[in-house]
């Protein structure tokens, strides 16, 4: 697959970023194991092509590029902004929620995955975190801040976007049995 567009390369570079963040979820529920998998496939299969008169495989240079990128960025934004004497508390379910906003309004948003998936495995992670002893409002800033520095270190300007954040809240609502009323008939 060739990256043409600018487009195209920020939706690949996204997705390899939200791979590099599954991979290191600790206990993954299922759900969040099978799309860490399948994006992993997905990216492999895009980017991985027979080489001429053998079996073995090798990768796109494009991808190449990116995936060291990635790399490289999240190396530099864990030692900027995590205390080396303590450890700077976050969530994994807000860091991916940031990454997967920025696909927004991108026409490769659904490139590797469906966005019902992607919220579904923000979720997952969501509700699997225990926030007991620690303050939420510094977790969520907390992991924004990683987020947005991991994009702005891959050469993707971050962008605030409530319309992902809306629709977990609405599917967590629903999955409540707590469906607001957003209009009523008469």
């Amino acid at each position: 697959m060739a990256l043409y567009s600018k487009d195209k390369e920020e939706a690949v570079t996204i997705y390899i970023m939200i791979v590099s963040a599954l991979k290191m979820v600790d206990n993954p529920t299922p759900k969040v194991s099978s799309a860490y998998l399948h994006l992993h496939k997905m990216l492999r299969k895009s980017f991985l092509r027979n080489q001429k008169g053998s079996t073995a495989r090798v990768a796109d240079p494009k991808y190449i590029e990116i995936n060291d990128k990635v790399i490289s960025a999240w190396d530099t934004t864990r030692r900027e902004l995590v205390p080396k004497d303590s450890e700077l508390v976050s969530s994994m379910s807000e860091i991916l929620q940031v990454l997967f906003d920025r696909l927004n309004r991108n026409k490769y948003q659904t490139m590797f995955i469906g966005e019902k998936r992607m919220i579904g495995v923000i979720n997952a992670l969501a509700s699997a975190r225990s926030s007991k002893d620690f303050d939420e409002v510094e977790v969520i800033n907390n992991s924004r801040k990683l987020a947005n520095r991991f994009l702005s270190l891959c050469n993707i300007e971050p962008r605030h976007n409530l319309a992902t954040r809306l629709k977990i809240a609405r599917g967590n609502l629903i999955s409540e049995g707590k469906v607001p009323v957003l209009w009523k008939l008469d």
